[in-house]
């Protein structure tokens, strides 16, 4: 996680294209209502990113995964899936939790009706553009024909945000990778494959122009990487607080902070490594 975002820098912007720009420095929080443990506790990380030593409030904790997996699925019963999501800081450990929830809603296969997904780039669905970090649930999925030893299926996706469903390709093998993502050799194989199959593609590799191309690369849904996370809200968030020790305390503080404020109601901490 960057601390700055350097192609938002006044400093950049005026030496390197003589633009002037204004800047303001947003120090309330407006996602929560006042008095509201999430604040509170958001407030205390804001204070502490700018050198404060306030006191971190109480936050409920469950110190065991398993434990926590299952307050996650009582809270989205009934795949009310808006309610409630899991936020780490590793894929690994995103790919871990995403598995053991599947395992337990009984969801066998690579991608199954019911299943929880999240766009990890964009993508399209024909014309349209499918953007990166945008939650589905999966309503129906058909076979579609491989690929260089890559499987496809064909999906209707129904947003978790506002109920527009999409028809798309799937690659169903990232799926199955923590990194969600096909190493260098794999992704030539397919795209050389795939100019031989549909030659205008050669010369425009435009992916709403082929659906394999332009196949949607996924992850579960269920848990999510912060950094996924950003710009997302949900009522509740279950945040695993395993942050490697590698990882220097400013940015381990703005994790935490950015984790929290995911939250419009309630919080609860994962695991024995406690806030930051």
């Amino acid at each position: 996680m960057e601390d700055a975002s350097v192609a938002l820098s006044p400093d950049l912007l005026r030496d390197a294209y003589r633009v002037r720009t204004g800047h303001a420095h947003l120090s309330e929080v407006m996602r929560q209502a006042k008095g509201s443990l999430v604040l509170d506790a958001a407030t205390v990380l804001r204070d502490r990113i700018e050198g404060d030593t306030a006191k971190m409030p109480r936050i409920p904790t469950i110190r065991w995964e398993d434990d926590a997996i299952d307050e996650y699925l009582d809270t989205v019963s009934g795949q009310n899936y808006e309610r409630a999501t899991m936020l780490a800081f590793m894929n690994k450990s995103v790919f871990r939790l995403n598995q053991k929830i599947r395992s337990r809603l009984k969801l066998g296969g690579t991608l199954v009706e019911g299943d929880l997904v999240v766009t990890e780039r964009d993508g399209y669905a024909g014309q349209t553009l499918v953007p990166r970090a945008t939650q589905y649930v999966v309503q129906s999925i058909q076979p579609a024909d491989d690929m260089v030893e890559l499987k496809f299926a064909r999906a209707r996706l129904i947003s978790l945000d506002d109920g527009s469903t999409v028809n798309a390709h799937v690659l169903l093998d990232v799926l199955q990778d923590p990194r969600c993502a096909l190493d260098h050799e794999r992704e030539m194989d397919l795209f050389i494959e795939l100019t031989k199959r549909n030659p205008t593609m050669g010369q425009s590799p435009d992916p709403p122009d082929d659906p394999y191309v332009g196949a949607l690369r996924l992850r579960y849904g269920h848990a999510l990487t912060v950094h996924k996370a950003q710009g997302g809200e949900w009522p509740h968030v279950f945040v695993d607080t395993f942050v490697p020790n590698t990882v220097p305390a400013d940015t381990r503080l703005r994790w935490t902070y950015t984790a929290l404020t995911r939250a419009a109601e309630g919080v609860t901490l994962v695991g024995r490594n406690g806030i930051a």
